[in-house]
């Protein structure tokens, strides 16, 4: 799922952005792991031996995980999904249902369902005795009621789009929801991942006040100061939460962000700049880890309807002249792997044997931009460092190596508002860009992301195979039969190149050795439920 990125800017403009904050980095250089999977966070122990031990620990109640991220809290709105927001949003809100590690959907608020063979409906069975904050219990008006506002696009939600195919919502008991979709929906579980159950009642100012039934309570809010969140001792899930309470701090400077928890001043830092990774990972008293890898994207937009882009081979040429490696190590820090394909390892769209065709290689990018016939071409790239701090780089190492066989690229950086109407409108030859949503059901990638969708994409490309191998692929039950179609959608994407990924955009994590039991959700969004203090 998306946070407030290009693709899907929040309604009332742009705010502080996490990559605005990572552009105040310093240099530095770290060779580092990486997080593939949302597996807890216990792996990073002093050795494998020590992880283990911890991990065969029984979980231990009490005590204040203290956490400080460079923003506060846009509001209390769980559908309105930005990064701002992130820590609060699964510590308040339980889902329908929650994916594990290997994107398995478990039971939360859902305690079981049963999806139609046709995949038409699903039938769910809410978990009985599951209380609000409020002290009322959860039933099945409170579900129509969330689907429904998610649904009303007036309400900002960046994944609307996920419950556009739920035609009806039934209810033929207070326990029972039965939804109803226009054609079969093998995705339906990311719609269900991300329904967060609002306390209809409760719901009446999720700008200032929660309504979840989550494992933790809000107990104080002081506007850009501090965050309280306390157990909420009547949550179904017992004997989760572990913790007593939840401390988050609003700290911008990222070296003050840093110094605070090397000082022990707080517990848990993350969304720091990647300068500070290899420093943080050198002190004996912490873990640090990149966090869930393929949330978020980088990637390079080229406009097929203008020239020199509506030249496949040129764009082939592009592709290749892309140094990746460059732009992990130097910018950064060699937290996440290059790519060339839009999903992480583990997706049902993922092929390795597809991944890094475009290996950098000038000699070919050299010869394809002379069998296109456009020696001494010359083009602009739209950058904004105000929305993409690290982008500015990458299209530097892109410059630097085009101007070595022949191609002039000019950067021109423009600020947010410019950037974000030149990116909807599809104005640019060259755009700078990143998306998320690439590490759910590949499905819910190309039914919204506006580089990748088969209709109104930004880049200008459509095809009728394209759009019919995305709608075969988003409407057939058989994952065998899916993989097949995401295959040939992933050759098609390789040989068309109207979108370039370059590398995943990780959000790290650091935090004192004593927090055990941390991992994240499909979007990269801490559960805190799990975690507790060891001595």
């Amino acid at each position: 799922m998306e946070t407030r990125r290009p693709d899907h800017p929040g309604p009332a403009g742009p705010r502080l952005s996490r990559r605005h904050f990572l552009r105040q980095a310093c240099v530095a250089t770290a060779g580092v792991g990486v997080l593939t999977t949302a597996m807890p966070f216990v792996r990073w122990g002093v050795d494998g031996s020590a992880a283990r031990a911890v991990a065969a620990m029984p979980p231990k109640r009490g005590g204040t995980l203290r956490v400080a991220l460079p923003l506060d809290v846009a509001n209390f709105d769980p559908f309105y999904l930005v990064y701002d927001n992130f820590f609060m949003q699964r510590t308040l809100y339980d889902s329908l249902v929650q994916y594990d590690e290997h994107m398995h959907p478990v039971p939360q608020a859902a305690e079981s369902w049963e999806l139609a063979k046709d995949g038409r409906s699903i039938r769910i069975r809410l978990r009985k005795g599951l209380l609000f904050h409020s002290g009322r219990a959860m039933d099945a008006s409170d579900v129509v009621f969330s689907i429904r506002y998610v649904q009303d696009k007036s309400h900002g939600s960046q994944f609307t789009d996920l419950f556009q195919l739920i035609e009806s919502v039934e209810t033929p008991d207070p326990s029972t929801v039965v939804l109803r979709f226009s054609r079969p929906y093998p995705a339906v579980f990311d719609a269900l991942n991300l329904t967060f159950v609002l306390d209809k009642d409760a719901a009446t100012d999720l700008k200032a006040k929660p309504a979840g039934s989550g494992p933790f309570k809000l107990e104080q809010w002081l506007p850009g100061n501090q965050i309280r969140f306390v157990r909420n001792t009547r949550y179904w899930d017992s004997p989760r939460p572990y913790l007593d309470a939840i401390v988050q701090r609003t700290i911008a400077d990222p070296n003050s962000l840093a110094a605070t928890l090397q000082s022990g001043d707080v517990t848990m830092i993350w969304g720091f700049p990647l300068s500070l990774y290899a420093p943080l990972q050198r002190d004996p008293r912490l873990k640090v880890a990149p966090g869930l890898i393929g949330t978020n994207y980088y990637d390079l937009a080229l406009r097929v309807t203008r020239p020199p882009f509506d030249n496949k081979l040129f764009r082939q040429a592009i592709n290749f002249a892309i140094d990746r490696e460059q732009f992990v190590k130097t910018v950064l820090y060699g937290t996440v792997p290059a790519t060339d394909l839009p999903f992480p390892p583990g997706s049902l769209a993922y092929f390795p044997d597809l991944d890094r065709r475009y290996t950098y290689d000038l000699d070919k990018a050299r010869a394809l931009v002379k069998q296109a016939g456009l020696n001494d071409t010359s083009f602009t790239a739209i950058s904004s460092t105000q929305v993409i701090p690290d982008g500015a780089a990458l299209l530097q190492i892109v410059q630097a190596s085009l101007r070595q066989i022949g191609v002039t690229m000019t950067i021109q950086n423009v600020e947010a508002a410019r950037w974000t109407q030149l990116d909807h409108a599809g104005n640019f030859q060259m755009l700078m860009h990143s998306f998320g949503r690439a590490s759910y059901d590949p499905a819910t990638l190309f039914g919204a992301a506006i580089m990748w969708r088969p209709t109104a994409n930004a880049t200008g490309y459509s095809s009728p195979e394209y759009t019919r191998l995305i709608t075969d692929a988003a409407s057939t039950i058989a994952p065998a039969q899916r993989r097949a179609l995401y295959r040939k959608i992933d050759e098609l994407m390789l040989e068309e190149c109207w979108c370039i990924p370059v590398a995943a955009d990780p959000t790290p994590f650091a935090m004192a050795k004593s927090v055990e039991g941390l991992s994240t959700d499909r979007s990269g969004v801490p559960v805190l439920k799990n975690v507790w203090l060891s001595s």
